[in-house]
């Protein structure tokens, strides 16, 4: 099965609407959506969840941009202009959440919501929107992977302009964007459906699985990518995935504990 982007959703002259934003927003909706239904079902305040789920989400725009900049200022340091150029590529998911988490301790605090329980509900959809996002790397030939024969069974079109020079002279790539966002739909139906409730007298321990399952795929599949930010000669990806892991089962090893001793 072959794969290749069809560029821009619409253009109106120099004006064009990519299919990256497209897809931003359609994972903003599609996983509010989701979340507004879970906590209806666990009896959380329905009128606080949409704009709470609003602000989580300008949050982690703004958190995934600076994250990412942070990581690439040789970049946008002689270019600081560049920062706000945020409607192509160049944000992390990592910062994301990190921004998303931020400001939904912000809005918590400000708005008398449970912490632990707007956590839990993100991280029970936080994927949906990552699953429909992801697929605005394919449509803009970017966080591709390493080269594949013509003949390997799921491939990617790279246009000659979007390939770095190493691999200029290859037309097929992993299609390392798929790879993710399968996982991530994975980790949705399995916390949505199944987890989510069976883990509610674990306050926290739905998110702390999220990242958990989040990193254990992220790790391997940043490992075919081609175009990773590098820090300290490793993917800066890889590196947060490990450190989000290992503080995440700590974590959740905590909540165990304190639930049992609670019992």
């Amino acid at each position: 099965m072959e794969f290749q982007s069809p560029g821009p959703f619409l253009s109106f002259g120099a004006v064009s609407i990519r299919w990256y934003a497209l897809c931003t927003a359609l994972g903003f909706v599609a996983s509010t959506f989701a979340a507004v239904i879970l906590l209806k079902r666990w009896g959380c305040d329905y009128g606080k969840s949409i704009p709470a789920w609003l602000t989580f989400f300008i949050g982690g725009l703004v958190g995934a941009r600076a994250y990412y900049v942070v990581l690439c200022w040789q970049r946008f340091f002689p270019h600081p202009e560049e920062i706000f150029s945020s409607w192509g590529s160049g944000r992390s998911i990592h910062g994301g959440v990190i921004g998303g988490v931020i400001t939904a301790a912000i809005y918590c605090r400000l708005f008398k919501f449970p912490f632990l329980v707007a956590c839990d509900a993100l991280g029970a959809t936080i994927p949906l929107g990552q699953a429909i996002g992801r697929w605005g790397n394919f449509f803009n030939s970017e966080a591709f992977g390493s080269p594949v024969a013509a003949s390997y069974p799921l491939k990617l079109l790279i246009p000659a302009s979007n390939r770095p020079f190493a691999y200029r002279d290859e037309n097929f790539f992993h299609p390392t964007f798929l790879y993710e966002s399968a996982w991530n739909l994975a980790i949705f139906l399995f916390l949505y459906f199944f987890a989510a409730q069976k883990l509610r007298p674990y306050p926290g321990a739905c998110f702390l699985c999220y990242v958990i399952l989040y990193s254990l795929g992220r790790i391997p599949i940043e490992s075919l990518r081609t175009d990773s930010v590098q820090c300290f000669g490793l993917p800066a990806a890889t590196i947060a995935s490990i450190i989000s892991l290992t503080a995440s089962l700590l974590a959740l090893l905590f909540v165990w504990r304190k639930k049992a001793a609670t019992a």
